[in-house]
């Protein structure tokens, strides 16, 4: 009885110290397998609005694209960007009433002879 006792205690011990070991190691892998996903995403909503840009002639056309896609910004510049960067943000969410974790892309473009830089924000969130 003595040895079963003495195995149960031990069998405990290094399961207990195995999930305190082993829940931060899940945590932050899990974290960084959904950035980089995200990132990906970003990367798609930026090809795909590359293909879109060639169809957009005049800017009506652009602030009308806007208007559809929310999370797609253009903003003027005089120069355009020559490297995209990706980074997280806290920004309020209207609709949750809160602020929420976004990821964001910056990218730079040129649309029509003119200089832009395309800002692509994404909620870390889910709105279901």
């Amino acid at each position: 009885m003595r040895l079963l006792n003495r195995t149960v205690t031990n069998y405990l011990l290094f399961s207990g110290l195995l999930v305190l070991l082993s829940t931060p190691v899940f945590y932050f892998t899990v974290q960084h397998l959904f950035v980089r996903a995200m990132d990906e995403e970003l990367k798609a909503h930026k090809a795909e609005f590359e293909e879109v840009a060639q169809d957009l002639k005049t800017g009506d056309d652009l602030r009308l694209y806007m208007v559809m896609n929310n999370e797609v910004q253009l903003i003027n510049t005089l120069h355009t960007p020559t490297r995209d960067s990706i980074y997280s943000d806290q920004s309020y969410d209207s609709t949750l009433n809160k602020e929420v974790p976004h990821r964001i892309l910056r990218s730079g473009l040129n649309i029509n002879g003119k200089a832009y830089e395309l800002v692509i924000k994404e909620s870390m969130v889910s709105n279901t």
